[in-house]
């Protein structure tokens, strides 16, 4: 059974009518939590909008209530970011991925946020996780483990048990985030390893059998792992889909690319989303944004607007989650 969002439960005044003809409501006179399920079906830039209005719609988007809301209704966007200069994610930018090719290139990353973030080293891993962006120093020598802690009941730190302690650091892959558990692939590229956050528990999963385990990335794709394999052959990119996640035997080879590549998109391909007609949208490199036919097998440049001056991007729903 689903668990079910309890609204909070707020009065509000109707008025009269100034002809005595009964009584009106305006929409700041409604129960909050109609207005807050109003406010979370808009798009993220009439969300900010409408926090700047007033501060009644402001101390509704700071509700955890109205945070629930809006999450599963939040739409895929490509996440921007540019460095400061000592190498820092600074300033992000969001850009929503439209349903179509057609809306996507009309649109302009025009949502922009600065920070003022500061953690020590150069290697920052940044990945977006539940509505969260999430930035950590992803170095580490070539023979360290993985060490997994959580806070318990009684307020301190214990690990996991012997099961967790010595699971290898992805080499390849960063974490990817998909069924309420991590996942990554380890330092001799023949195992996948997850870690179910909610039971605590660790396991692995196979790999595809003509995985190269040589030049690849994980990573999430129509709420499904893949895994692209850019070294199985000389003449194409392979990408394999998970697609029945209970199903351990399940890896497809959904997309085989041929090269040579396009100038510009022969290296790095993420595929983020599949259209209704097939139509394959992936990020290749840093931010460079391409579309990919399975029937013409046709990889094209995607030109939008707005992101001369960004530096890298990823995926990432955008959430109101407040922090504890």
């Amino acid at each position: 059974m689903e668990a079910t969002i309890e609204p909070p439960c707020r009065r509000r005044k109707q008025r009269k009518d100034i002809k005595g003809r009964g009584t009106t409501t305006t929409i700041l006179e409604l129960p909050s939590h109609i207005t807050s399920d109003i406010l979370s079906r808009l798009p993220l830039k009439s969300i900010f909008n409408c926090k700047r209005a007033c501060s009644s719609f402001r101390n509704l988007t700071l509700d955890p209530y109205f945070a629930q809301l809006q999450l599963p209704r939040s739409s895929l966007c490509l996440i921007l970011y540019r460095t400061s200069d000592i190498g820092f994610p600074m300033k992000f930018g969001f850009l929503p991925l439209q349903d179509s090719l057609v809306d996507l290139r009309r649109r302009r990353a025009t949502m922009k946020f600065e920070t003022q973030i500061e953690i020590p080293g150069r290697n920052l891993c940044l990945v977006s996780c539940n509505g969260l962006i999430c930035l950590s120093d992803h170095f580490c020598p070539s023979n360290v483990y993985c060490s997994i802690y959580t806070l318990g009941v009684d307020d301190e730190w214990r690990t996991l048990g012997p099961g967790v302690a010595g699971l290898p650091f992805p080499r390849n892959s960063y974490f990817v985030f998909l069924n309420g558990a991590f996942h990554w692939i380890g330092r001799e590229n023949t195992m996948l390893f997850y870690l179910d956050m909610e039971k605590e528990q660790c396991g692995n999963l196979p790999l595809p059998s003509q995985f190269s385990g040589y030049e690849f990335h994980l990573g999430v794709v129509d709420n499904c792992l893949y895994i692209c394999d850019e070294k199985t052959s000389s003449v194409a990119v392979n990408i394999w889909v998970l697609k029945d996640y209970g199903n351990l035997g399940s890896w497809t080879l959904e997309w085989i690319i041929q090269r040579p590549l396009p100038p510009g998109l022969n290296w790095d391909l993420k595929p983020v989303k599949t259209f209704e007609d097939g139509t394959v949208l992936m990020i290749v490199g840093k931010k460079t944004l391409a579309s990919y036919n399975p029937v013409s097998t046709v990889l094209e440049k995607i030109t939008y607007h707005g992101v001369k001056f960004w530096e890298g991007s990823i995926t990432g729903i955008p959430s109101f989650l407040p922090l504890p």
